[in-house]
This record gives C-alpha cells, structure tokens and sequence, in this order.
C-alpha cells in the first residue's frame, strides 16, 4: 500500500524529543509512585532476585545459588551496589566476606528492594526510547512514537514495571539486541555480528526465553547474503553465536559450575502452582491467544496487532518481518511449557504495540487517501481515534493503579494487624503474598500455601499458632474438595475452630490479596483431635514445617534468614 507523502512522518527531530522525554517523565512518575509499596513487605517474586544478590554481596561471591530465569543482569548488578554501598558508607571490605551487609539486610530490608526497584525502573523507562528507535527503523517514525505512547501507559508493563523482577530487564535487551541485528543487516561486518550475538546473550542471561532472539540473528544474517554481499558467510553467524553464548557464560557462569543448584531452580520454576499449571498445548495457545495478550493489549489493541502483523506479513519488509519471526518464535517457545503467567508475554509486547500503531497509521493512511482536501486533517483524526481506542482502557486503568499506589495495601494493613494483635517473638505462618514479618522480631515461615506443607497439627506442634492464610488459595482448594480433600480439611479446621483476629480484603483503591489472621491455641486443636498436640508424621515432622521454607532461593533462607 502506498503511503501518502508527509502523512505517516513523525514531527520533527525537536519535537519527538520532547514527545519521548514526556513519555520517559509520564513512566517514571506511574512507576515511582509504588517505589516503596507495601515494604518492608516486598512482592512475593522479589526475593528471589533480591537475597541471591544480598547473599553474593555478603559473601563476596559471584555465584547467586538460583538460576530460574536466571535473571543474572538484575541480580549481579544489584549484588554490586549492595556491596559498593557498603564499602563507601559502612567500611566494609572491598573484597572477601563482608558480613555487615545480612546484619544491614535484617535491620532495614526495605532500602535494599528500593534499590532493586529503581534498577527495575530504569530499565523499564529506558525501554520507551528503544521501542522508538525500532519502529522507526522497521515502520516508520510516526508508528515508533505512537508505540512508545501505548508502551508507556499498558498497565501489566508498569505493574512489573516497579517491582524487582526481570521482565523489564528481558524486554529492555531484547530490543537492544533485535537494533544490533538491524545494524548488522546494514553493515555486515563481523564486529557488528559480534556486538548482535552479545546483545542476544545479555537477553539470554536476563531470561531463557529470549534464546529465540536467535532466529533474528539468523535471519539478519540471512538479509545480509540475499543483498548479495560476498565477504558475508558462515563465519559472521558463527562469530553472533559464539558471542551470544559466550555473553551468557560470562554473565551467567554458575550455571555451568553450580549445576545442582542450578536444577533445583530450573525443577521449582516448572512447579504448578494453582492458577497457573497448564493443561497442556491447547490449553496454553487458548491462554495467549484469548486471555493474556487481549487482556494486556485490550481486544481492539490486540486485534489491531494482528492485522499489523497480517500487513507486514504482505508487505515483506525485513525488518518488520524480523519483528513478527521474533513475535511467533517466542509465543510457541512458551507453549510446551507446564504453566503458563500472563507476564511472561511482556518481553514481546513492544512489537504487538508496533504492528498495532502500524494498523492505525496505514488505516489512517486508507482513510485519508479517499479525501482529495484536507487531507491531514482527516489523517490526523483517524490516527486519534485509532489511538483512543488502542489506549482508552490501559490509560484509565494505570492512572487508577497510580493513584492505588499511595492507598495502603491489604498487605500493608495485615502487618498492622499483626503488630496490635500477635506479641512479639511468636511464631507466624504466612502464605504467599502475606507480609514480611522478620524486622518486627517474629519468627516466620513463608510457604506457598499450608496443607502442602503440613497438617495443622504439624504447625502447632513446632509452635506455629498464627496463620496468616491467602484466601484465594483456600477458595481454590475448595472448589475441588474430592481431589484435594486435605487441603480442605485444613482450612475448614481454620475457619471453624481458629480464632479469627483479622481480616483484610480488597475494596476500592486498596489493592492486594485478602488474607486473613488465625490463631489456634493447643487446647482447639486438643478439643477436636482427642489427643496431645504432635505433628502427624514424623516425615512432615523432620522435612517440612521443621525447616525453612523451600519457596525462597539461596538454600532455602526466609525473608527474615538472608545470608
């Protein structure tokens, strides 16, 4: 389709400057507005990048004992500020074991995940240039700006967008290695190969996924040959390949010299969780295709992603076409697998919203090449409307998520809770998304959920009296109570005969899990089981509420155990 001349081109260099810069200002203002939610209680993900770097930072190693994404561009750097900031302010030693940083991680968790999120930030914003600099060099400046705009405002990209994770991080290099490819393709030196492959790696070291990068390598190089270019041939892919993995080993050496720590993360990343476990390869493309990518981009954004992906498909520009290889790759690559998140689309999203700008401008083009006067005018109201209806519902809703930000949280309220109502030094259970009890001087013990871990004669026989419980996990058992009778048992038990202390649920801006405060006393449990308070089994007794959780990484330490 012939593009109508000056109608598809960006304002000036100046002007989309100043447009980037405000889309950078307008994300940071979204994302720092949670930069302290809910802390000293941080997000249930977050430790698992958080203690590996603390770990490293106090025992002055490079091996973070958990590879599950592995994550290795967010948890070595931040294992490096942890222990800079220690040596400039605290004296600690440059090199060695530098123990102070586990004492300063008990005494205030907090500044370390402020410290964690901002890193996150940062890559997060600095990824609105990038989508940028993409869509112009595949589409052109005007799908660039647009994208840019619905990157910033989707409201999945800034909830992960301000938490200690490696999504932001993952999409952030992968765009910077699919420009590297792009650059390749212009010049295909073996320099510009390498600097591609290596891009490809710190991907790859951010998130397995992201491997796939390596069919954009593959057919850059591939680009590079059809232009008929002699000096290009094997030696160049094999040099980006070589890069590419040799980019991951340097970032992510442990991985090779760790290998039992290493398939111990990798066994836990493929655990179902309830909620999340996969049916299989049908019930997987049924999750992407009709739930997670139009619940992320809305169904109008998502099917305008489709038929920009259907126009670069007809239109057979390369670069596009690298975009969308890169786009199927990734999706099918997350089909096999045993569960299944909606964040783990979020590394291809800039391009969904980059075919999805584009259906909007060649639809505005369409519309306006029908018009023989004020054409422009009629150019620009079609690409409004296009963009109202791709950014109506994510705006709304991060501007509502923004200012949920400065509500306490459920989270927030449930630590409270257990302040006023459990004395200092008791023993407290928490499931997933509970609060951070450690730097208030209670013993915890986080775990997924309960019964998976316990009866809740197990719990009380080693001192465990509160329960902080995650209703939703409790509702889902119960929704199934033949195939998981003693789950439900263990809940019933809590609500019938526990004592309830508190009870925080979402409403209106509050925001978080409802959850819920037990506490039972030896004699209910006495009362209804007839006999002395003992854990049920002895094999429960030595392996599981006995010992530290197993759902936190570094050798299974609690939130309150860093190091």
């Amino acid at each position: 389709m012939a593009r109508l001349h000056g109608l598809s081109d960006a304002p000036g260099r100046r002007a989309t400057a100043i447009a980037l810069a405000g889309l950078m200002v307008l994300a940071a203002a979204l994302l720092l507005a949670g930069l302290t939610r809910d802390l000293p209680s941080p997000e249930p993900d977050e430790p698992f990048f958080v203690l590996p770097a603390v770990g490293m930072a106090a025992h002055g190693s490079l091996d973070p004992h958990w590879f599950g994404h592995p994550a290795s561009t967010v948890i070595t750097p931040l294992a490096f500020v942890y222990r800079a900031r220690e040596v400039v302010f605290h004296g600690a030693p440059i090199t060695g074991a530098a123990s102070s940083v586990a004492q300063r991680y008990r005494e205030d968790p907090a500044s370390f995940y402020v410290i964690g999120r901002l890193w996150t930030i940062a890559l997060t914003v600095l990824t609105i240039p990038l989508v940028y600099l993409v869509g112009r060099r595949i589409m052109s400046p005007l799908v660039g700006l647009l994208a840019a705009g619905v990157w910033t405002v989707l409201p999945l990209v800034l909830d992960y967008g301000r938490l200690v994770r490696s999504d932001s991080a993952a999409t952030c290099f992968g765009l910077l290695a699919f420009l590297a490819c792009l650059r390749a393709i212009d010049v295909p030196s073996w320099r510009r190969f390498a600097i591609a492959g290596a891009a490809i790696g710190l991907a790859v070291s951010t998130r397995y996924f992201m491997v796939t990068l390596m069919v954009v390598l593959v057919g850059a190089w591939w680009c590079a040959r059809r232009d008929g270019n002699r000096r290009v041939g094997w030696s160049q892919l094999l040099l980006g390949g070589g890069a590419a993995l040799g980019a991951f080993a340097v970032m992510t050496p442990f991985l090779f010299l760790d290998w039992s720590a290493a398939e111990r993360s990798l066994t836990a990343e493929q655990s179902g969780r309830l909620g999340s476990a996969s049916q299989g390869l049908f019930d997987n493309v049924g999750f992407y295709l009709f739930h997670a990518l139009p619940d992320t981009l809305s169904w109008p954004g998502f099917l305008l992603a489709v038929a920009g992906i259907a126009l670069a498909v007809a239109r057979r520009k390369r670069g596009a076409l690298l975009a969308v290889a890169f786009v199927v790759t990734f999706l099918a690559a997350l089909l096999p697998a045993g569960l299944h998140w909606q964040r783990w689309v979020i590394p291809v999203l800039p391009f969904l919203a980059l075919f999805a700008a584009d259906a909007v401008v060649a639809a505005a083009d369409a519309v306006a090449s029908r018009r023989d006067t004020a054409r422009r005018r009629v150019f620009l109201v079609a690409v409004a409307l296009g963009l109202a209806a791709v950014l109506a519902v994510s705006a709304v809703t991060s501007a509502f998520d923004a200012y949920a930000m400065t509500v306490p949280s459920t989270r927030s309220r449930m630590r409270t809770d257990i302040e006023r109502d459990v004395p200092r030094g008791a023993q407290v259970a928490i499931e997933v998304k509970g609060p951070s009890l450690g730097d208030l001087g209670y013993r915890t013990y986080h775990v997924y959920d309960f019964p998976k871990n316990g009866t809740v004669a197990d719990f009380v026989a080693h001192g465990y009296h509160y329960f902080v419980v995650n209703t939703y996990l409790a509702l889902q058992y119960r929704l199934h109570p033949k195939q998981w009778p003693d789950h439900v048992a263990f809940y019933q038990f809590l609500r019938w005969h526990g004592h309830l202390l508190a009870d925080e649920h979402p409403a209106g801006a509050r925001k978080g899990p409802h959850l819920e405060l037990y506490r039972v006393d030896d004699a209910d449990l006495q009362r209804q089981v007839g006999r002395p308070v003992r854990s049920t089994t002895e094999r429960s007794t030595r392996d599981r509420v006995g010992h530290p959780s197993h759902e936190y990484p570094t050798g299974g330490r609690r939130f309150d155990q860093p190091a």
